[in-house]
């Protein structure tokens, strides 16, 4: 029975400042560090508790983020988000992983140069750019001197999260709620308690005094956009909520304020930009010095007027990156917040633009109590493995070793005498063998890189050079016997069939005392160059007759464009007539070209009177019929 009153308090979002009194009774904190788990993602606004798993299906853990999920599809959605991408980064530079606190909070940071987005329908569109992530990244590569954030220093000072946890027996087996910390003036676990039943209130209509409940002051200013909001932690019992949906919060007073002050496309804020770079001379920069001016002098009015609320909240939620930012909010002007107030916090999730609508679903995340269902046996394996040391650096790849002398000598001598057989120089060739002492079958160096021809004679075979086949084997004694990796021949690599008849020439000059396998039958000198004359022969002849099928096929081209022409030129002028005819036109052309250049009013009237003649030229035939 308790199991089944606990999914009817399920049923409906449970609003932090008034939880059903049977629920507030029976809870206790899970655990000393305030979070059971590393939580699961907050449900939406719209989300119902019958949306989440059941109990008996199988958990899932991402180890490098510490965070526990209740389904594969929940796993794949983490896997792709920024958190998860960022922290591998962070992985990568042996840095250590951060949750999803700190990681709101970098973002943050990047507010000062984007205006953000509020929702997809605001027809504004998203000015991120590149993305967070990417931004984030690019900045922490060139990091600039920034001022510390105060509103960080405690939020995330003594627990894993954001949220505290607590069990009830009220609820279903292994469903926690959870509570933003921010909301509670004491980071202390033994307090948190006392102070969530203390802070329940009933709904109060709009005219009861603002004294009898506490109040929270929420401001957001980024981008040029400002929005401040100043909300009772009673809710508001005037306005009924729909089925489903948190109650209506009691808003004592807001406002928000606009100015040009982001530069479009190349963004961040035009004092930042002067700062950097100098005073710009633009109309548009002296346009968004003078937005920055006045909204300061907007807000800090605002503050001034609102003083009696901040000063009575129970707390105060600031979002204000940069220097410009922080400026307006704090500061020793009137109304001016005071840095290192223990009542003033930043928002422990990311936000968007600063509008009354976004402050609306940042009070709603703020106050809605989180459920989260979890197997307490993937808790324990994800914190076993979350103990286990982080994975050891990959060992460095091992440096080559430095060559000897005698081998440098070696690939230096590899090296031009390869160039000498690529550009054909066999003459060249075999004075520097001979100059250098060097055999007919040296062997390339390194000998890893030149297995496939390790000698000048594979070389030359395989690069297709007959002048150097021919000098090595008959003036400079090479062996064409020599093998190798592959246990080739020079003979067996030649490119082509000039290369294999230098082979074969060469054969018949030396004789057959060597081994020359993979080399045809000799042949003589005057032979091969009969059979090299007359293949030249039939490549020319080729040559000419398909220079002669081209130009007939071009002359055939160039004729049929000229009849083409010359039918057009016919159709549009009558045959047989001059270029300087004047060409034959339709009725409709030659009342087109009598109305060109008229008046619409001219126009109409001309068309009257041709309609006007033709009907009387109808009417004339047919009395002159009759």
């Amino acid at each position: 029975m308790d199991h089944d009153k606990g999914n009817e308090l399920l049923q409906r979002p449970l609003y932090v400042f008034n939880l059903p009194k049977d629920l507030l009774n029976g809870l206790s904190l899970k655990g000393d560090e305030g979070a059971p788990i590393s939580r699961t993602e907050p449900e939406s606004e719209q989300a119902s508790p019958s949306t989440f798993v059941k109990d008996n299906r199988p958990s899932t853990s991402c180890q490098l983020c510490t965070q526990t999920f209740p389904d594969v599809v929940g796993q794949r959605i983490h896997i792709r988000s920024d958190l998860h991408r960022y922290n591998l980064k962070q992985r990568e530079r042996g840095l250590d992983p951060v949750d999803e606190t700190q990681f709101a909070a970098l973002i943050e940071e990047l507010n000062e140069s984007i205006s953000g987005s509020d929702t997809d329908e605001d027809g504004e569109g998203d000015d991120w750019g590149e993305g967070p992530l990417k931004a984030l990244l690019k900045r922490q590569a060139h990091p600039v001197p920034s001022e510390e954030d105060e509103l960080e220093t405690e939020r995330t000072a003594r627990f894993k999260g954001p949220l505290a946890w607590f069990s009830s027996p009220k609820l279903p087996p292994h469903t926690y709620l959870g509570i933003y910390h921010a909301l509670f003036p004491s980071d202390t676990p033994g307090t948190l308690l006392s102070a969530l039943r203390l802070d329940q209130r009933p709904p109060q209509s709009a005219d009861f005094a603002i004294e009898d409940a506490p109040h929270y002051v929420l401001l957001m200013i980024g981008g040029g956009h400002f929005a401040g909001m100043v909300v009772s932690a009673a809710p508001n019992a005037a306005k009924s909520s729909a089925p489903g949906t948190p109650p209506a919060p009691l808003i004592f007073a807001h406002k928000t304020f606009h100015r040009y002050t982001t530069r479009r496309k190349q963004g961040g804020a035009q004092s930042a930009n002067d700062a950097a770079k100098g005073a710009a001379h633009s109309a548009g920069a002296a346009l968004r010095r003078y937005n920055e001016t006045a909204l300061t002098a907007e807000i800090r009015a605002l503050m001034v007027e609102w003083s009696g609320y901040v000063d009575q909240a129970a707390g105060i939620f600031v979002r204000a990156t940069g220097a410009a930012n922080r400026a307006a909010l704090f500061g020793l002007h009137e109304g001016g917040l005071t840095k290192g107030n223990p009542r003033i916090k930043g928002f422990p999730f990311t936000t968007r633009r600063p509008t009354k609508g976004e402050l609306m679903r940042a009070w709603r995340e703020l106050t809605r109590a989180k459920v989260s269902r979890v197997d307490e046996a993937a808790l324990a394996a994800a914190e076993a493995a979350a103990d286990k040391p982080a994975l050891a650096p990959k060992p460095e790849k091992p440096k080559p070793e430095k060559p000897s002398k005698a081998e440098e000598e070696a690939i230096a001598h590899t090296t031009h005498i390869q160039s000498l057989i690529k550009r054909s120089k066999a003459p060249a060739l075999a004075k520097y063998m001979a100059a250098q002492g060097l055999s007919p079958e040296f062997q390339f160096a390194p000998a890893s890189q030149n297995g496939h021809a390790p000698t000048p004679l594979h070389f030359a075979a395989v690069t297709g050079v007959p002048t150097v086949v021919s000098v090595l084997l008959t003036k400079m004694g090479a062996d064409p016997g020599v093998r190798n990796v592959q246990g080739k021949a020079p003979g067996d690599l030649a490119a082509d069939r000039a290369t294999r008849d230098a082979f074969r020439v060469a054969r018949g000059i030396v004789g057959e005392g060597k081994d020359w396998v993979g080399v045809g039958a000799a042949m003589g000198a005057e032979e091969a160059k009969e059979r090299e004359d007359r293949e030249r022969g039939e490549k020319e002849e080729e040559k000419r007759k398909e220079g002669e099928r081209r130009k007939a096929e071009a002359d055939r081209v160039r004729e049929e464009g000229r009849k083409e022409e010359e039918a057009k030129r016919e159709k549009r002028m009558g045959k047989g007539k001059t270029v300087g005819a004047v060409p034959e036109q339709s009725g409709a052309e030659r009342r087109e070209a009598e109305m060109r250049g008229l008046t619409p009013e001219m126009r109409a009237r001309l068309e009257r009177e041709r309609r006007a003649r033709a009907a009387e030229e109808r009417m004339r035939r047919l009395q002159g019929g009759g």
